[in-house]
């Protein structure tokens, strides 16, 4: 599959610096490009070694927060790609980064429960954490989880991942459950992918590969 890398082109205009993931993605995604326009003086005194001071109102620059934006969207869009299994075995992935041990189930018949997550190696402590994985366009809605709360037992805690996000239904049950239930939507499980990234398995970060690289904060 041929590639194509998305860059940008920054320099140190202040004291304050902030990270930035970008990637490689394949050529046959959409890709949108945004202007750098309205950077080009910035750009010009950063190639000659001018610089100025930053004032407080500049701390969140809009060429940092327009790029974050464009890449957390290019990012979401990597990830529809991903087959619902695929998905399935990178949210096991990232649970793993965090420290659990989180084993995916077989594909087979849905029983309500995608992966099963423990404290500790062996699988003896608890609280087990039960999660179910639902990777689509559409909202999971109060029935579906109402389903998935009652694989639960009183020393299980539940993570509900949905890409599509969440009905005011579901959330209403999630909060009612005698469990604790925790809710994730596709931006949610984002951030926990980049907050974990840098000790991710190899093989997950192939399928969503990401550079870090530093940008202005001011």
């Amino acid at each position: 599959m041929t590639f194509q890398t998305l860059c940008v082109l920054c320099g140190l205009c202040g004291k304050r610096i902030r990270r930035l993931y970008l990637f490689t993605v394949p050529w046959t995604y959409t890709v949108t490009v945004f202007q750098l326009d309205d950077y080009l003086d910035q750009i010009h005194r950063l190639a000659i070694g001018e610089t100025r001071e930053v004032s407080e109102e500049e701390e969140a620059p809009p060429f940092f927060e327009e790029t974050k934006v464009k890449a957390d969207e290019l990012i979401a869009d990597l990830i529809s790609h991903l087959d619902p299994y695929d998905f399935q075995d990178l949210v096991a992935a990232v649970l793993r980064a965090m420290g659990l041990r989180a084993v995916s189930v077989p594909p087979g018949p849905d029983r309500g429960v995608d992966i099963v997550v423990h404290p500790d190696p062996f699988g003896f402590e608890r609280p087990r954490i039960k999660v179910q994985v639902k990777h689509r366009k559409g909202t999971a809605g109060g029935p579906e989880l109402r389903s998935f709360l009652g694989t639960l037992r009183s020393d299980d805690n539940g993570l509900y991942v949905s890409t599509g996000g969440f009905t005011r239904d579901a959330k209403l049950e999630a909060e009612r459950s005698r469990e604790p239930v925790k809710l994730l939507d596709r931006d949610d499980f984002i951030r926990l992918l980049l907050e974990h990234y840098e000790v991710l398995d190899p093989e997950f970060k192939a399928k969503v590969p990401l550079r870090k690289v530093w940008v202005p904060a001011g």
